[in-house]
């Protein structure tokens, strides 16, 4: 299965959760997940990376000036519907002016070093607000790594989900990582990302993190998308196809009650789970899995195992 840019998507893509209940919440996010099927989404700026889709981007003032014109329709609208009668005057005169004249007035009272610094602030404001337009949900074609174990799975003590990437028909972004940060210019970038220059935003990643081998679907904020609904951490949660759940593996570090807790909660799936369990190697820096059994689909089909 390809994206739409040409990317090969991975059959079976996996995500790491800790089994535990979350300190701002209160919820076992993990749990939720195979109790009500739902996908945890959050804002790009709660993740841990804080280079986290950021872009270079570039303005130049006409670049600026042109917005102001086209966002001028919107101001005269709302001046109008709150009878100012000032603002709305001052609106249309902008709306009506060539943007060479505007330049030049703007020009003529500021220096090129204030024009820049405005223009940089309005970027990095910018840029803060495009990390509020959209949530994402992150997965790995990874299943046995150590290090994402350790930092998604709460040290080995959690679980890592598989799916069927098929069953779950989003537009999966695959994430690029490099050493500097993607350019892009301002004109160019659109409010909605649905574009390959925007989903740019939320594909890159430092080079550091390449062990990740990430891949990302997004939802539009609750704001403008209202088939998600909001927890009390502002977060998102959207339902998938339950039979987009193939599979669980429990960390080597996992409790035996939280791995009982596990196996209660794939009883009552309403397709069949593999269950798997993470284990250290005897010799060597490495995990493998251990089969466990196929729990759920109404019945059980494999007996529980006591580890």
């Amino acid at each position: 299965m390809k994206n739409s840019f040409g990317d090969e998507i991975p059959d079976r893509l996996y995500k790491y959760m800790p089994w535990s209940v979350d300190k701002e919440t209160g919820k076992n996010y993990a749990k939720e997940l195979l109790e009500k099927h739902e996908l945890f989404f959050q804002y790009p700026k709660k993740f841990n990376d804080p280079f986290d889709c950021d872009l270079n981007i570039t303005a130049t003032l006409k670049d600026v000036v042109d917005l102001l014109k086209n966002c001028m329709q919107m101001f005269i609208k709302d001046s109008l519907k709150n009878n100012r009668i000032v603002v709305t005057i001052s609106c249309i005169v902008i709306k009506l002016c060539p943007p060479h004249l505007i330049i030049s007035i703007i020009k003529k009272f500021y220096s090129d070093e204030a024009i820049d610094e405005s223009i940089d602030k309005y970027l990095s404001t910018a840029k803060r607000g495009a990390k509020k337009t959209l949530k994402v949900c992150c997965f790995t074609e990874d299943k046995n790594n150590i290090l994402m174990w350790s930092h998604y799975a709460e040290k080995h003590t959690g679980i890592c989900c598989e799916f069927s990437s098929s069953k779950i028909p989003d537009e999966y972004i695959k994430v690029h990582y490099n050493d500097k940060f993607l350019n892009a210019n301002f004109k160019n970038l659109k409010r909605k990302f649905d574009s390959k220059d925007n989903s740019n935003f939320i594909s890159q990643k430092g080079i550091i993190w390449k062990y990740e081998k990430e891949y990302r679907i997004t939802k539009a904020d609750a704001n403008n998308n209202q088939t998600g609904k909001e927890n009390e951490n502002n977060n998102q949660l959207f339902p998938f196809d339950v039979e987009a759940l193939t599979g669980i593996i429990c960390g080597c570090a996992m409790l035996e009650k939280e791995f009982q807790e596990v196996i209660n909660c794939l009883l009552q799936q309403p397709t069949p789970i593999n269950l798997y369990k993470a284990k250290k190697g005897k010799y060597s820096f490495e995990l493998y899995l251990e089969y466990i059994g196929q729990y759920g689909g109404k019945k059980l089909l494999s007996m529980p195992i006591n580890k």
